[in-house]
């Protein structure tokens, strides 16, 4: 499992917590029954969360982290396939949101006064990020069937996190969001009420009123009601191939 290229590194890309996770499973190499018998009840979740390392990508970078994503699914396949040689029995592979949509990429990406046609008319979304999520969603679901057929007995869930966040988008009223679903909910100022030199954290930075109505909490993360949709949809479906609560009954 490595985790070396100075590309991967620069960006970060989980490689912390892919180097913490390999370490850890390193110390299960000599994993005994019982050891065995609890990974076969537990449930893990392998992969991106978010994609905020994608984040990070500068729009001039784009064309090579598209032909570093198969590494980074590589990395990503290699520690499914140790928890499942170790064990594991389920194991949920969240893809990647539409990072386009993300505030705090948008408002960078304003600065440089970029075209209109490098939006997303109907979601007002940067489109070229949005291609870099797909394409990294579709190598990880590539990655998660071959997985399929190799661990037959295993339950290898593909966790949908584009399409939900997507809708989210493009219809945020049906979920019970603002009309304009770009703008943070704590932040100051901007088109998107967010700013990289007065962040959340910041003083004098405000916090909506209820955040429950907004879609993101701060540019980066969503809100808890967003995850909280989220979170159904994948124990219940639609958003998840297929439901954990399905898996776990069969």
């Amino acid at each position: 499992m490595a985790c070396s290229s100075k590309i991967l590194n620069q960006y970060d890309l989980e490689c912390k917590k892919l180097k913490l996770t390999e370490q850890a499973m390193l110390s299960l190499q000599t994993c005994n029954a019982e050891c065995r018998n609890y990974f076969s009840r537990s449930l893990f979740i392998v992969g991106h969360i978010e994609g905020r390392d994608y984040v990070k990508v500068p729009s001039s970078k784009l064309p090579m982290m598209v032909s570093y994503a198969p590494k980074i699914i590589q990395i990503i396949a290699g520690i499914i396939k140790e928890l499942l040689d170790q064990g594991a029995q389920t194991v949920v592979v969240p893809g990647n949101m539409p990072i386009g949509c993300l505030p705090a990429k948008l408002d960078v990406f304003n600065l440089y006064a970029y075209d209109k046609s490098s939006y997303d008319p109907k979601t007002g979304c940067i489109e070229r990020y949005n291609t870099l999520s797909r394409h990294h969603n579709y190598l990880l679901l590539k990655a998660v069937k071959e997985l399929r057929v190799n661990y037959p007995r295993a339950k290898i869930i593909y966790a949908d996190f584009y399409e939900p966040v997507l809708n989210f988008v493009r219809f945020p009223q049906r979920y019970g969001f603002i009309s304009k679903p770009l703008v943070v909910c704590c932040g100051k100022g901007g088109k998107y009420n967010y700013s990289l030199i007065q962040m959340c954290s910041s003083p004098n930075v405000t916090v909506c009123k209820n955040p429950s109505t907004y879609l993101n909490w701060d540019g980066f993360s969503l809100t808890e009601a967003a995850y909280r949709y989220i979170a159904n949809s994948w124990l219940k479906g639609p958003y998840a191939d297929p439901p954990i609560v399905d898996a776990h009954k069969n």
